[in-house]
């Protein structure tokens, strides 16, 4: 029985990441497209790697510094300039992408697993699977039509994902939603 708990709440838990993560998501649309026309540059920050789970990311090969420059290399190839943080700070009309990753690692996939009869056996620990979700901003500065005065940093193109796989499947999800940014950006930005 205590094996169908788990699974039950970890079904829960995953449905209910899903319906949270979506429900925040803009969408990647032509019109939202056309607000990376004529972008020139940007500034990358990869973020919210979990503490306490970094060390087995990092065996899987998952680390945000790595993760940080092959996205530098994969916009600097498609004609983006990377802004260095010093110079994103500086310049007054700079620009943003915003590698959000959350994961979960739920205690029940740690250690055990369950038989179908809710019999507990240990789990090896070859390869673990997380629970994830990313999110990649493109945050730039804009002004209020109300007001052209009044100046924020805000979201103008977004796109994400969530799954349940192991570091290396993580890194190239996170990769195809940085692929989803190049595309648009190359759709408005002609060569």
């Amino acid at each position: 029985m205590r094996g169908r708990q788990c699974w039950l709440v970890l079904i829960a838990a995953a449905v209910s990441l899903v319906l949270l993560h979506s429900f925040t998501l803009a969408s990647d649309d032509a019109k939202a497209g056309t607000t990376l026309r004529g972008l020139k540059s940007v500034y990358v920050q990869v973020e919210n790697f979990d503490p306490e789970i970094q060390q087995a990311l990092k065996k899987g090969g998952l680390t945000e510094n790595s993760l940080q420059m092959t996205i530098e290399g994969k916009l600097e190839a498609a004609g983006i300039r990377v802004l260095s943080e010093e110079e994103f700070r500086k310049l007054e009309h700079s620009s943003l992408l915003c590698v959000n990753l959350r994961m979960l690692m739920p205690e029940a996939f740690q250690r055990v697993t369950f038989t179908l009869e809710g019999i507990p056996i240990s789990k090896p620990e070859q390869g673990q699977r997380y629970f994830y979700a990313i999110d990649v901003e493109f945050r730039q500065i804009v002004s209020l039509v109300r007001d052209a005065s009044i100046k924020a940093l805000a979201t103008t193109w977004s796109i994400g994902s969530v799954g349940f796989c192991r570091p290396a499947r993580i890194r190239a999800d996170v990769m195809d939603q940085v692929n989803g940014f190049v595309d648009a950006y190359t759709a408005t930005n002609p060569k």
